[in-house]
């Protein structure tokens, strides 16, 4: 099995913005946090005994400890940043797979589509030729020409439909030119040797939605702290320096805001609600992961259930049936209608099975999604392979 190209990742639309946006973040929390810069100011008197000069220079003294606050906000930002990085990889990896995985779908419904198609063309032949000798119904040679068309436009139909996989494959590989032989992925029949609570134990360490709520609710705790913090004035001093031309004096300066106007309060109140949204936002996506991997187990379950009833009973009794219509067309006991409903029903039943391990496959990386990494599954050969 051709394993992904780190590389095929990195051009992945949102893995580039994910990781411009964790370079932003990073670069920002390295100045977080930072005393601001001092001030300098100068004044020149101009009076009758000659000119006179100040200088002061003040510098903020934070007594509230909001730049403790500003640098746990950037740290928070930064592992949000990287957090979104980190999905946007699991889901260029998950979009891959799965467009691997449709293009053998898609090669091998073809496959069994134009089988379908050459077998209906056939039968169609052996129809004219009994109309020809007088021997078979023209309704049934009309409905036996009328099926052999309609397989063949669903033959060209899947032609389309591997062009098109094809396409979007080479799409997310940065290919747009054919320039190598595209990976697939073989459809095989899958097995879970994992069950809900274990999904759910590993998606509480590695899935990345649950990581950000989290972290978004302490995004919001320190944003509420910095807001409190914000409410303490800060201090300004510095020295001094004052000069007539004749005696130099030195002192100190001093200032404090007056929050006459804007005490800050409106401010924290904001960043209370939003902690408690952030808190609500947590919990709604804890109970939306639980829910979301049972449902994506139960449906693995049922898939599997379907599959096997498939491949044990539907699949085998189509080919037997279709086998005894070979030989009964032979002896002439049934018409080619009968014969070609028979090989029908065995066609149909290998695109069901190609249906559901298609969902099966969709199903496990949707469940991949959720838990945050690759789900252990029992080997199986492969049920099915794609001719290129």
């Amino acid at each position: 099995m051709r394993e992904i190209d780190p590389r095929a990742l990195d051009q992945h639309p949102d893995v580039i913005a994910a990781r411009a946006r964790a370079a932003a973040a990073e670069a920002a929390s390295a100045e977080s946090g930072s005393w601001p810069n001092p001030e300098l100011d100068g004044r020149v008197l101009f009076g009758e005994e000659g000119e006179e000069y100040e200088i002061a220079m003040q510098a903020a003294l934070p007594l509230g400890g909001r730049l403790g606050a500003e640098r746990q906000l950037a740290r928070l930002e930064l592992a949000l940043a990287r957090s979104s990085l980190r999905a946007a990889r699991q889901t260029a990896r998950i979009e891959l797979e799965l467009a691997m995985t449709r293009l053998t779908w898609a090669r091998v419904r073809r496959d069994h589509l134009e089988e379908l198609a050459t077998q209906s063309d056939q039968y169609a032949g052996y129809a004219r030729e009994r109309e020809a000798t007088s021997v078979a119904d023209p309704l049934e040679v009309s409905l036996v020409l009328a099926d052999a068309a309609q397989d063949r436009r669903a033959a060209l139909r899947s032609l389309h439909d591997v062009t098109q996989a094809e396409w979007d494959l080479r799409q997310l590989l940065g290919q747009t030119v054919e320039i190598s032989p595209l990976p697939s992925r073989p459809l095989v029949g899958l097995r879970l040797s994992e069950n809900a609570a274990m999904l759910l134990e590993g998606a509480r360490e590695q899935c990345e939605s649950w990581r950000q709520a989290d972290l978004m609710l302490q995004h919001a705790e320190w944003d509420a702290a910095r807001a409190s913090r914000e409410r303490i004035p800060d201090l300004l001093i510095g020295p001094a320096v004052a000069s007539d031309g004749v005696k130099t004096s030195l002192g100190l300066v001093l200032g404090w805001e007056l929050p006459l106007f804007r005490s800050g309060s409106g401010a924290y109140r904001e960043a209370l609600a939003r902690r408690d949204a952030a808190h609500g936002a947590l919990a709604l996506e804890a109970r939306a992961v639980r829910a979301r991997i049972e449902t994506l187990v139960s449906r693995l379950r049922t898939l599997e259930a379907e599959l096997q009833a498939l491949t044990r009973d539907a699949a085998p009794a189509a080919e037997r049936a279709f086998a005894l219509a070979q030989n009964r067309y032979a002896a002439g006991r049934i018409d080619v209608l009968h014969l070609l409903s028979a090989h029908r029903a065995s066609a149909q039943s290998k695109l069901e099975i190609l249906d559901v391990l298609l969902a099966q496959r969709m199903t496990l990386l949707d469940l991949e999604g959720v838990v945050g990494r690759p789900i252990r599954t029992d080997p199986t050969p492969p049920i099915m392979e794609a001719n290129p």
